[in-house]
């Protein structure tokens, strides 16, 4: 009835849609819960097996904004703004390992989020 387009389910409670070419979630009774502004959901390489959409241990679900990937909670804060050229997975001796890359520069995606919100937290602890 909304023109709305979804194919999943993401954290057994949000639904990607797409409406005027632009990505958002609602939730499972239709409601808005993260705002349609998204170029994109999940980063998609030539791999498919590389392919991410959520990483389930910061419960973070891929974005892209103009070409840039981000990362959101699954509760629609941001984890990482929209600077990276890519986020992938690898698998490392049975691990899988998620990687982005800023600046030409590769990171370990779990480290990254968790050395910001850990300067974050020191920062308004310093503020205080």
């Amino acid at each position: 009835n909304n023109n709305l387009n979804s194919e999943f389910i993401i954290y057994d409670r949000y639904i990607p849609v797409k409406k005027d070419n632009v990505w958002g979630f609602i939730n499972l009774t239709g409601k808005v819960v993260i705002k349609l502004e998204y170029s994109d959901i999940g980063c998609v390489s030539t791999n498919a097996s590389s392919n991410v959409l959520i990483i389930p241990e910061i419960d973070g679900i891929v974005v892209n904004k103009q070409g840039q990937y981000g990362i959101i909670s699954n509760s629609g804060k941001l984890l990482l703004d929209n600077k990276s050229s890519r986020i992938y997975k690898e698998n490392y001796n049975g691990e899988e390992i998620y990687t982005m890359v800023i600046d030409n520069n590769k990171h370990n995606v779990i480290e990254y989020i968790k050395k910001q919100v850990e300067e974050n937290s020191n920062n308004n602890e310093v503020q205080n």
